[in-house]
């Protein structure tokens, strides 16, 4: 969890009042406008919030950075997420309420997308350079799960396919 999210969840810093108070949240298009000014760019009507640099949208209300996402919670629910808020669509902008559920790191970590040094091609299944086979492996409450050691990185991939859809099952069909 980064910093903002921290704050944000520990000290509830912006209550529901305050945030419905001063933006407006359009869950069909997922992005946030001003209801009052605020001065400078932040006059009632404008788009609230910018790209944060790390592909998140954030909203700086009140001194104090706000990812986008969790302010969606807020102002549909009423009260801050119990904890990460996930992108089914893994697209970090996207902050339509329909892309957003809220997870565990658990959860929120499964759906990352593969990594840039992932070489067979599937989630889970390395090359096991020992013995030249394909090693499958899932991560589950952070702990590894070694699921294998197949001839071929397909079968490796199916039984990963498997673990996940029993550990993960609403994060595995996205």
């Amino acid at each position: 969890m980064s910093e903002i999210e921290k704050v944000a969840v520990s000290n509830n810093a912006l209550s529901f009042e305050q945030a419905d108070t001063l933006l407006r949240y359009d869950p069909e298009t997922g992005l946030f406008h001003w209801k009052v000014s605020r001065g400078g760019t932040a006059r009632a009507g404008a788009l609230a919030g910018s790209d944060h640099g790390d592909g998140y949208w954030a909203i700086k209300v009140c001194g104090r950075m706000y990812k986008a996402h969790r302010l969606a919670h807020l102002l549909m629910t009423g009260k801050w997420p119990p904890s990460e808020i996930d992108h089914k669509n893994r697209n970090r902008s996207d902050n339509r309420w329909s892309n957003l559920r809220p997870c565990s790191r658990s959860d929120n970590m499964f759906n990352q997308g593969l990594s840039s040094l992932n070489t067979s091609g599937y989630r889970g299944v390395s090359l096991h350079h020992g013995t030249g086979k394909w090693r499958a492996q899932i991560k589950h409450r952070g702990r590894k799960i070694h699921l294998g050691v197949f001839e071929t990185p397909e079968s490796a991939a199916a039984v990963y396919a498997a673990a996940a859809n029993d550990l993960f099952p609403t994060f595995s069909q996205d």
